[in-house]
């Protein structure tokens, strides 16, 4: 299932309006969107979201080789 949060973030990247979004509220958000704070933070959620996908991929790895168990 399809979050809120991730049709808005697919979007963005479109670079379209989601029609459920009225004309004011986008502008804020694209407003908020090119702070730096808000480019900090998506940064860090980026660079965290790879650090989980490596650990679970690399645990995946192990626990095929049989080196963990789970």
């Amino acid at each position: 299932m399809t979050t809120v949060g991730e049709r808005i973030s697919k979007k963005k990247r479109q670079h379209k309006k989601p029609k459920y979004i009225n004309d004011s509220d986008w502008t804020l958000l694209l407003e908020y969107w090119a702070t730096d704070e808000a480019k900090k933070k998506s940064k860090k959620a980026a660079k965290t979201a790879r650090l989980i996908l490596w650990v679970k991929g690399a645990t995946s790895i192990m626990q095929a080789l049989g080196v963990l168990q789970g």
